[in-house]
């Protein structure tokens, strides 16, 4: 896409980017009704995954917009790179006694919840980004926005 074509249709863009913000809110409660309950014992989630699924669904949206996804690809490896270290120690079982194998369990069980919640969000992110572009696309060709 060329800057010219970008000015031309701002408006569609804008609706495009108003529809992939707005069905961002739908994301929490999609997760929580496709992934395992979190163990009990176990601290809710923490209030920053909603803020970065909207950093992340911004970042994907302009990314497709301008047409320059390699960096969608990019976002991804260094997102599983970052959590990777966590994944591990969260689920490490090992050699234990039984009390600590149970406490271990729920450790499991909940790195299962976190790993759930991460792939779903993030199909999800760039699902809802795609299906704005879509719109600014189809409004851009055919409703002259």
């Amino acid at each position: 896409m060329n800057l010219e074509n970008l000015f031309d249709h701002a408006g569609a863009y804008a609706i495009g980017f108003l529809v992939t913000f707005l069905a961002g809110f739908t994301v929490p409660c999609i997760l929580d009704r496709s992934t395992e309950k979190s163990p009990e014992g176990v601290p809710p989630e923490a209030i920053g995954g909603f803020t970065l699924g909207i950093l992340e669904r911004t970042a994907v949206y302009f990314t497709l917009m301008v047409g320059a996804p390699q960096f969608i690809g990019i976002w991804l490896v260094f997102k599983v790179a970052s959590k990777w270290k966590a994944w591990e120690i969260i689920t490490k079982i090992g050699t234990k006694t039984d009390a600590q194998i149970l406490t271990l369990e729920v450790r499991r069980l909940w790195g299962s919840h976190l790993y759930q919640r991460f792939v779903q969000g993030t199909l999800l992110n760039i699902l809802y980004a795609g299906l704005g572009i879509l719109i600014a696309q189809i409004l851009a060709r055919y409703c002259c926005l």
